[in-house]
């Protein structure tokens, strides 16, 4: 389990349209984790969190406010979260 996986994923969920949309097509947590474990990026949830968080809070995401929300929501955050 690796923050630098986690990187990595945030960095693929951002940029590819296709993985993103396969994985915020899983309706529970657990799945998508498993997703993203099976496509190569070993880490935890609250590894995904924390670097979605700080994405959020840094960058830009491609898609604009829903892909930030589905980001957000599939790591088990909301923005207000983030923010507040």
């Amino acid at each position: 389990m690796s923050m630098e996986a986690a990187k990595a994923c945030i960095a693929k969920l951002k940029t590819d349209e296709s993985f993103r949309e396969t994985i915020f097509s899983l309706k529970e947590s657990e799945d998508r984790l498993r997703a993203i474990v099976d496509a190569g990026y070993p880490c935890t949830t609250e590894e995904l969190r924390q670097v979605a968080a700080e994405t959020v809070m840094n960058e830009d995401i491609t898609g604009g406010a829903q892909d930030r929300d589905n980001m957000l929501s599939m790591c088990g955050l909301s923005y207000c979260f983030v923010l507040g």
